[in-house]
């Protein structure tokens, strides 16, 4: 798809989300302006060479969920204090997913927690997952920010519910959905509307972008606006 685009000389690409799509106009294209939004370090996983001087054509909105991982783990231990053993639910295709759990796997042994970390790419994958999950006797779950699991939502949700786990979420969305808590950038939004983040934080860098912005020195735009979210069960 990012090969089309570039053969149809588009002005800019724009990609929403996950970091692979971002990644494959970068390899498509040294010309055209891309400008991204994710949850992933940009540096970390190669979309930009700094958040200041992104070089290149790329640049972006990061909204620092991966690098909240570690507030969501002590949120989680403050709400559910009597569990020891902790679940991380990961994507294995995230290039992000290795940098949160060597992380949390490093926080959670400094608070004498066990993390058991669980991968899914499927609907299967995640049902499948979340056994595991009960039969190492998790009380407290993390889900790893990914655009996929958005998709899976409910599902994630009720698993947790149906195997009592305390569960800690990247976004409001899920709260909203029935998840026990969410905390992250208050600019991610649920997927029903997937254009409102676009056009309250990418929309203005694409438009400096083609109105003769020099997109090497369009400096990177985090946001820190990270909010908790909590669905109010009990």
């Amino acid at each position: 798809m990012a090969a089309d685009l570039v053969n149809r000389n588009v002005a800019a690409i724009v990609t929403s989300g996950s970091v692979p799509p971002a990644l494959a106009a970068k390899a498509a294209t040294s010309t055209i302006p891309i400008v991204f939004h994710t949850g992933a370090d940009p540096v970390a996983t190669g979309l930009v060479d700094s958040l200041n001087r992104p070089g290149g054509n790329v640049t972006g909105v990061s909204f620092l969920t991966v690098a909240s991982a570690s507030k969501r783990l002590g949120l989680l231990r403050d709400l559910a204090p009597a569990a020891t053993v902790i679940g991380l639910l990961v994507n294995p295709t995230d290039p992000g997913a290795e940098t949160a759990i060597k992380e949390l796997e490093a926080l959670a042994r400094s608070q004498g927690l066990t993390l058991h970390v669980v991968r899914a790419n499927s609907e299967r994958e995640i049902d499948d997952a979340f056994t595991t999950l009960a039969q190492r006797a998790v009380g407290a779950l993390l889900v790893n920010t990914e655009p996929f699991f958005r998709t899976r939502m409910n599902q994630i949700v009720a698993l947790a519910a149906r195997h009592a786990m305390a569960d800690m979420y990247p976004g409001r969305d899920y709260a909203v959905s029935g998840g026990l808590m969410g905390y992250g950038a208050s600019g991610l939004l649920p997927l029903e509307n997937p254009p409102a983040p676009w056009r309250g934080c990418c929309g203005p860098k694409f438009s400096r972008l083609t109105n003769g912005c020099a997109w090497s020195r369009c400096r990177l735009s985090p946001t820190p606006d990270t909010r908790s979210h909590s669905s109010g069960a009990t």
